[in-house]
């Protein structure tokens, strides 16, 4: 930065950066106005598609939709397909707060399962040590 020119630049964008940071006007974001933001969504909805790639048993396609809501829980729709035979299976799963349960439906086995935890953090049953969850589930009941 020997040249004047040079110097003068640097100093006029660093002088200009420090006038947006000082004043940045009414369009300005701030963290704190995006999570009041965020508080405020009751329920939202989203898609999820995932491919397993297997030599053995061939690829599976998984596509699903999420609902989530504040107040109800969690629902979400899933319809796997072998790609080798084309077969597809389809899934429920329901993640209910208010009743302290976890219940899974799958049409394709005519299976359900249904968990229910004692904990107020319901994280513990993605904990895979912990039996509440696998055990009710493989005491499956037919749904026919």
């Amino acid at each position: 930065m020997k040249s004047p020119i040079v110097k003068l630049s640097a100093a006029t964008i660093f002088a200009i950066a420090c006038f947006i940071l000082l004043f940045p006007g009414p369009q300005a974001v701030t963290l704190a106005g995006i999570l009041q933001k965020i508080e405020q969504i009751q329920a939202f909805v989203y898609k999820t598609r995932t491919v397993t790639q297997d030599a053995v048993q061939g690829n599976k396609t998984n596509q699903g939709t999420v609902l989530v809501s504040r107040e109800y829980g969690i629902r979400i729709d899933q319809v796997t397909t072998d790609e080798r035979s084309g077969e597809a299976s389809q899934r429920q799963m329901y993640f209910l707060p208010r009743e302290k349960a976890f219940v899974m439906i799958d049409y394709g086995q005519r299976e359900y399962g249904r968990v229910e935890y004692d904990t107020e953090d319901p994280r513990g049953l993605h904990n895979p040590s912990d039996e509440r969850l696998d055990v009710p589930l493989r005491q499956r009941t037919g749904l026919y």
